[in-house]
């Protein structure tokens, strides 16, 4: 029965492979795939083709490492309906998890031996499909670094950049900063390095950082500049009233409240909330400096007068009411604690302050008490005290500049009779002018006349030089005619020479035979005389036989 039973499948499967062979159905037939006992091998930069036949199952590949590899695991869909999900094992007894992916994933071996990897498709119910895996060498990261201040994010060049390792912390790199803040240094393996930035003017500054992808990795540095931590108390001061044109002071008083460290201020520079014409320019502010430098000890106070003249353009103090423009700045510089890190191989990071000289930056610093609010300007404009004796002043050079406008309205009078005097005169001019312009008139119409004339010239020139035209062309095409003629004169001249030679040759030789025909029937006339004289002869004579 069971003979009979397999006889019996082995008809129908031939039947089956017959059957498609003659209609031409594809026939898939999966490869075998590894599995966790005999897993199948994978060599560097070799793809492997694989294919999950039946929902829920798995494939298995195997390859060596070394310590200190770093490989990217990697998984190409072959069919569109493959979505695959890898894990990466250690090779050992316990076979730990190490990495999972779905694409791509990378991992830097400890460890010298072999490694399972194991695909399946992430739908265990129902996905099948085929997938390409292949393994690599990791690409080495490259860091580039961008160096920027962190309050103005403008880059910083110059600045030097070293990795270490964060564990020996020995160098594995460095580099400077170019102008646009930018620095490039190459590493072999991924990780986490320490890196360090030191720039001039800037507190150093330090990180670690995990470099796990591969290529070129940007990492942003934001520095702060060392700045003065201190503080002054200080107060700008206008004397009096300012009136246009004069001159006033500003009284300045500083104060360095730090107890251990002087600042040296180098310049005081005020800025006036006037807009105006002031040195031959509209000028909103108008800057005034006081050239120093001054060294103010920890406590002292100083007070410096700064002398100016206003604009003498009134408009200036029709401004606007707003005194926030008026201002003092402290330019100088003084003692600050600048942050270095020193990184000592075998044994760690080490901070290091220094106490330097830093500049002084009024505006970023005005609550540090650099920048002070200008007292003594009003919010309106302000009356010139001295604005009463002025106006009489001018009151009087008015009543002056009446007087002389009355002598010159007399004078004005007598040069009204003369320019009546004159204007008799110039209509007579003018009558002469009108018997002028008639008989130009008159002229006008006689040239009028001669020009019509000359016009009527113009035009019968312009006939008879294009009868002129014709003639020279008509003479010109006879004298063509008369060349072709004299041309083919020539030709019947020389063709009539030739025949005239042609005939007397002709004549000649046609003479030469006729004298020889002659002589010829000459030769025969006598000839057949002779012989009728002998037939003569012998007709009369017979001769007698013996």
């Amino acid at each position: 029965m069971v003979r009979v039973t397999t006889g019996r499948s082995l008809k129908i499967t031939a039947l089956i492979v017959c059957s498609l062979f003659l209609f031409q159905i594809p026939l898939t037939v999966y490869a075998q795939q590894g599995s966790k006992a005999e897993p199948i091998p994978i060599k560097l930069n070799k793809p492997v083709t694989g294919t999950i036949a039946e929902p829920g199952e798995s494939n298995w590949y195997t390859f060596n490492a070394t310590k200190g590899d770093s490989y990217v695991i990697e998984i190409s869909n072959e069919s569109v309906s493959m979505a695959p999900f890898f894990t990466l094992y250690s090779g050992n007894e316990s076979g730990s998890i190490l990495v999972w992916g779905g694409r791509s994933a990378t991992y830097n071996f400890t460890l010298t031996g072999a490694y399972l990897i194991e695909v399946k498709h992430t739908d265990s119910t129902y996905g099948v499909g085929r997938y390409d895996i292949s393994i690599r060498l990791a690409e080495p990261p490259t860091l580039v670094v961008a160096a920027l201040d962190s309050n103005t994010s403008q880059p910083i060049p110059n600045a030097k950049v070293n990795v270490y390792n964060p564990v020996s912390y020995n160098l594995l790199g460095s580099n400077i900063t170019d102008s646009n803040g930018l620095t490039v240094i190459p590493l072999k393996y991924r990780g986490y390095y320490l890196v360090t930035i030191s720039a001039e003017g800037y507190d150093d500054i330090y990180g670690v950082t995990l470099l796990e992808g591969e290529g070129r990795i940007n990492r942003f540095a934001g520095m702060t500049a060392t700045s003065y931590t201190g503080f002054v108390f200080a107060s700008a001061l206008v004397k009096g009233v300012v009136s246009p044109g004069g001159t006033n002071s500003i009284s300045v008083s500083v104060a360095n409240a730090n107890a251990t460290y002087p600042i040296r201020l180098h310049n005081i520079t005020i800025a006036m909330p006037w807009f105006g014409f002031y040195d031959g320019n509209i000028q909103g502010l108008l800057i005034l400096n006081r050239s120093m430098p001054v060294t103010l000890a920890p406590g002292e106070i100083q007070v410096f007068s700064i002398q100016f003249t206003a604009p003498t353009d009134v408009t200036a103090y029709i401004s606007s009411s707003l005194t926030t423009n008026a201002f003092a700045d402290l330019n100088g510089e003084a003692p600050a604690w600048r942050t270095t890190y020193q990184v000592i191989e075998g044994v760690g990071l080490k901070e290091n302050r220094t106490l330097v000289p830093v500049p002084i930056n009024p505006p970023a610093q005005a609550s540090q008490g650099f920048r002070v609010q200008l007292e003594g300007f009003s919010p309106v404009p302000v009356a010139d005290p001295a604005l009463t004796s002025k106006l009489d002043d001018v009151t009087k050079s008015v009543k002056d500049s009446a007087n002389k406008l009355s002598d010159i309205g007399v004078r004005i009078g007598d040069m009204g009779d003369q320019l009546a005097s004159t204007s008799s005169s110039m209509k007579r001019v003018a009558s002469g002018l009108n018997n002028v312009s008639s008989t130009l008139s008159s002229s006008d119409g006689k040239l009028n006349t001669i020009s019509s004339g000359v016009g009527s010239m113009s035009d019968q020139l312009k006939t008879v030089n294009t009868q002129l035209g014709n003639v020279t062309s008509a003479v010109s095409s006879l004298a063509s005619q008369q060349k072709d003629t004299n041309s083919k004169l020539t030709d019947i001249t020389q063709k009539m020479t030739t025949l005239q030679k042609n005939s007397e040759d002709s004549v000649n030789r046609l003479s030469s035979d006729l004298r020889t025909l002659l002589i010829l029937l000459v030769v025969i006339a006598a000839v057949t005389a002779a012989a009728s004289v002998l037939a003569l002869i012998r007709s009369r004579h017979p001769r007698t036989t013996y």
